[in-house]
């Protein structure tokens, strides 16, 4: 990806806008996430634009690890609450559903943040250069 570089204080990034489509400043978030998954949207939103990692047409996705987010947290609360087993009606043990979705979730959510390059191993792939570093003319 190129580097965003802001000329002055009233640019894109103060509308919201993009260049080369990269997100300027994390857009608002669409009305039908959950307040979790809202609050996840600009806890990771903020860093990604921060890093210059998401473009408009991640928006998609990011919004997908966001509700997935919640959806973990929702099923991780009732393993707490109700345990991860159950009983069937001939008393053997079993993965409760909710534990299933909680293992489903964190699944979902491991293949959709590495394309985000949110665990080590995915930023491992990732060439980080620092545009505030000039290069070095050896000729």
């Amino acid at each position: 990806m190129k580097d965003f570089q802001k000329s002055d204080s009233s640019t894109a990034a103060d509308k919201g806008e993009t260049f080369q489509g990269l997100v300027a400043r994390i857009p608002k978030v669409p009305g039908n996430l959950s307040d979790v998954a809202r609050e996840h949207w600009y806890y990771i939103g903020e860093r990604l634009v921060k890093a210059n990692m998401i473009t408009e047409v991640d928006l998609g996705q990011f919004q997908i690890l966001c509700e997935t987010w919640a959806l973990y947290l929702k099923a991780s609360r009732l393993c707490d609450e109700l345990g991860e087993l159950q009983s069937t009606p001939n008393n053997y043990h079993q993965l409760a559903p909710w534990a299933v979705a909680r293992e489903r979730h964190a699944n979902r959510y491991q293949k959709v943040s590495d394309k985000f390059f949110l665990s080590p191993r995915a930023r491992k792939s990732v060439d980080i250069k620092n545009p505030a570093q000039g290069s070095l003319d050896l000729d």
